[in-house]
């Protein structure tokens, strides 16, 4: 969110923009006092995005010599907080923007607004989803006193996605809503499209397909009063998918049931579609084969548990009918106890009718029949039972091998495709990689490729784990030697654009929207020139570390993953270099570690104890891999693994 206006309105009334970047500093060099300070603020405003270093340092020679000004104090501090979240220096843009937000509350809403927002998007960022909500809400409901509809829907839509993630849905489609209404009065069709279909989504995602359908409908009345008809198409599909899920068989309850009946259609698909065997697949081509593949282990694993869910039943009924055995023997052993004392009896009524005697004994004797009859059918029940429990367990077995043997071949060509760590280790001496999959194959992968003196090093964690995370991770290791390899491009700034695009015109071509592909890569991506030791690095969300004299130096990567491209601008992957010197340590990992829960209280070992341990690791002379394994499954303990884990450590020598 950009501070264009607080400069704009409160400083002057020139036309900033259409002045360059030299004419303000031909400027400012001539100025002097409360005239200088004006002109570094208007300087800063207008390349605060472009290049956020030179505009932190112009705001905050401007807050120095302000001389005592509330209004240029104001608009320095909200300039600063802008470049700091720039630079991803979230604290620094939480005091200055409170600063900011300070002075503008009884002097200036729109500003006060503007300043609040940014300090919630830096919460956001920090991970303090509580804060951040407080102070989007004050922006929110600020730009709306004042008649910002169009701000204040943004701001709405950031609590509402705060909520989703959080898994609030009430909260999450309350503000969602409060979005849609703000943009409707501000014109913006398309938002408010977008924010009532996300309602819908998120409704229907949760299994409320009742208030999914009226949030759709909505928004598909909306679409069509805005001449959307890009958005009319698609909801309408959404709408259909909507009532057949809704209607596809009867629950007790509206949610209660559904993931029940998603697992039920999984399963008869199954029994509709035959997956092709594991020889089939091999005959086919490399691509041809990742997604038969994927489609039998889905298909196996859904059968497996379609298997396992009527055993349970059979032995749900078994388990019956051994307690139906069981009152049958109650009652023939009561009837045997009926025929001793009928015995009894006659013996001390002799006197009695005999013919009575015997009718009583013949009763008896016919109970005692009727339960060998009731026994016996029972045990044939039972005999059943057992065989139809057997046959099961033989299918399962038979299904697991299957399954067993679709992972293994899923681990062969992931083997296969990927780089050797001891070509990796050959090369950079001393260096080592820590991969342990969550399963049998992993999201998480290691790459790399030597050019002359330069090693292109890659760590990178995809959407998933196990055999869908594992085909994630071939398809982008494909994409990088396409881009490394064949175009040879080798900036890791201009490898993840490039990786962005490629993958994004691939799946242009076949119409693949970005509802329907979700999955991308947190990564990190560095050249090391061997002679040089110089490093450039450019990361997806993943940043690295840099360990000099037992101190570390975190380098955060770009707020941006490596995913189908939108419609709307992104950020650019941002460069950084840096000069080692030998003994250095350079760590790429992935979130696997931090996020592991273990210990006595099962929490996460998180990033700062993380950072403390490579720190320690970094000056052992013992062999890095088994020490990080050991901690790792000491800390772990019962708790089962949370996620794939990758560290990799390069030796600068």
């Amino acid at each position: 969110m950009k501070l264009l206006i607080v400069v704009f309105f409160v400083i002057c009334q020139l036309a900033i923009f259409s002045q360059s970047v030299e004419e303000f500093e031909t400027k400012i060099e001539a100025a002097s006092g409360l005239e200088k300070v004006q002109y570094q603020l208007q300087l800063s405003n207008k390349i605060v995005d472009s290049d956020a270093k030179k505009a932190l340092s112009l705001s905050k020679q401007a807050l120095k010599n302000s001389e005592g000004n509330a209004t240029l104090e104001g608009a320095a501090n909200a300039l600063i907080a802008q470049a700091s979240i720039n630079l991803k220096s979230y604290d620094d843009a939480i005091t200055y923007g409170l600063a900011a937000a300070n002075y503008y509350k009884s002097t200036d809403k729109n500003n006060y607004a503007m300043s609040e927002a940014v300090v919630a998007e830096a919460y956001e960022a920090k991970g303090k989803s509580n804060e951040a909500i407080d102070h989007y809400t004050k922006a929110f409901e600020t730009y709306v006193s004042v008649g910002k509809n169009k701000n204040g829907g943004y701001n709405a839509s950031s609590i509402g996605m705060i909520f989703n993630k959080k898994k609030d849905i009430k909260n999450s489609t309350l503000w969602y809503g409060k979005a849609a209404e703000q943009f409707k009065i501000a014109g913006k069709g398309k938002d408010e499209v977008q924010c009532l279909k996300t309602i819908g989504a998120i409704y229907s995602n949760y299994g409320d397909y009742k208030n999914a359908k009226i949030a759709m409908t909505n928004a598909l009345k909306s679409a069509q009063n805005n001449g959307l008809d890009s958005e009319v198409n698609s909801i309408e599909k959404d709408l259909e998918l909507i009532e057949n899920n809704e209607t596809s068989s009867s629950s007790t309850t509206e949610f209660q049931n559904e993931k029940i009946k998603e697992t039920e259609q999984i399963i008869t698909d199954i029994k509709i579609q035959n997956a092709k065997s594991l020889a089939e697949i091999e005959m086919m081509s490399e691509e041809v084969q990742l997604s038969e593949l994927k489609l039998k282990a889905a298909q196996d694993e859904a059968t497996l548990s379609f298997l396992q869910k009527e055993a349970a039943e059979d032995k749900a009924l078994l388990a019956e009918s051994i307690a139906d055995a069981a009152k049958l023997e109650a009652a023939e052993a009561k009837a045997v106890e009926e025929k001793i004392k009928a015995e009894k009896d006659v013996e001390m009524a002799k006197a009695q009718n005999l013919w009575i005697a015997l009718a009583g004994v013949g009763i008896v004797a016919f109970l005692i029949f009727l339960g060998f009859l009731n026994k016996r059918k029972s045990n044939n029940v039972l005999t059943t039972k057992n065989a139809e429990i057997i046959k099961q367990k033989d299918e399962i077995s038979v299904q697991s091998t299957k399954i067993i043997e679709s992972i293994d071949y899923a681990t062969r060509i992931q083997k296969a495709l990927l780089p050797s760590q001891d070509g990796f280790k050959s090369i950079l001496p001393g260096s080592f990689v820590f991969l342990k999959p969550k399963d049998s194959v992993s999201g998480d992968f290691f790459w790399y490729h030597q050019i002359g003196d330069e090693v292109i090093v890659v760590a990178a964690d995809c959407t998933g784990h196990g055999v869908p995370g594992a085909f994630m991770s071939i398809i982008f290791s494909s994409l990088l030697e396409k881009v490394i390899l064949d175009e040879k491009v080798t900036a890791p700034d201009h490898i993840l654009e490039s990786v962005s695009a490629v993958l994004t015109a691939k799946l242009t071509e076949r119409n693949v929207l970005n509802n329907d592909f979700k999955d991308g890569m947190d990564v990190a991506v560095v050249k090391l020139n061997t002679k040089t030791r110089k490093l450039a690095y450019a990361g997806a969300r993943n940043g690295i570390y840099i360990v000099r004299n037992e101190e570390l130096q975190e380098v955060k990567g770009t707020r941006r993953s490596v995913e189908l491209l939108k419609n709307e601008k992104t950020l650019a992957f941002q460069l950084e270099q840096f000069d080692l010197n030998i003994g250095d340590k350079v760590y790429m990992f992935s979130d696997g570690f931090p996020d592991q829960k273990g210990g006595e209280k099962g929490k996460k070992f998180y990033y700062p104890p993380f950072k403390e341990l490579l720190v320690k690791i970094s000056k052992s002379d013992k062999e890095i891999t088994p020490q990080l394994n050991s901690i790792h499954e000491e800390w772990r303990g019962k708790h089962e693994q949370f996620d794939d884990i990758l560290i990799v450590g390069i030796n600068i020598s």
